[in-house]
């Protein structure tokens, strides 16, 4: 059954209205509560030059695992695809 009332104003479990009531109000450990409105922003601030970024070579390592992806095999007694 899906209730119309927002969930317990409690501290713990991770309740959504204790974390999401009085954003403006900081935390000590709950940082993304935070709201910061910027109102005025340059489109270029401090800027001179821009500069080209490209990576230099591959960003994922596999993390010394195996591959991370691995592509279907062929079951040769059936003629069908399986994943292995």
């Amino acid at each position: 059954m899906s209730h119309t009332l927002t969930a317990d104003p409690r501290f713990g479990h991770f309740y959504t209205t204790f974390i999401t009531n009085n954003s403006f109000v900081t935390d000590a450990l709950v940082f993304a509560t935070v709201t910061f409105v910027v109102f005025a922003w340059s489109k270029n601030f401090l800027v001179k030059k821009t500069v080209f970024l490209w990576f230099e070579r591959a960003v994922v390592d596999r993390f010394w695992f195996f591959d991370l992806a691995m592509r279907p095999g062929h079951y040769v007694g059936w003629r069908s695809d399986f994943n292995l």
